[in-house]
């Protein structure tokens, strides 16, 4: 089973940012995000992320200076909707 770091380089990246030509910038914030889930989080297989796994993962980034919940909460939320709309197209 792959990584979500894993899964970001093989068909998130390639079908959602570089498919739809998104921004630079937006690229850069997907590859943050992803940074930081893979630092924070030792980046577990898939199949073995729980609702455990995502709420720490939460907590240490609301943790970080600069960083407010609500900016994190919508964020993650994104992301795991475009992590699902790929899933569904790979």
């Amino acid at each position: 089973m792959q990584t979500l770091s894993e899964f970001h380089e093989c068909h998130f990246l390639p079908l959602w940012v570089q498919g739809r030509q998104l921004d630079m910038k937006t690229e850069a914030s997907y590859r943050q995000s992803i940074s930081s889930w893979s630092q924070l989080t030792s980046d577990p297989p898939m199949d073995q992320i729980t609702d455990h796994t995502v709420a720490s993962f939460i907590a240490s980034l609301c943790k970080q200076p600069g960083r407010s919940s609500t900016m994190m909460m919508s964020s993650v939320a994104k992301h795991c909707r475009n992590v699902d709309t790929v899933s569904i197209a790979t």
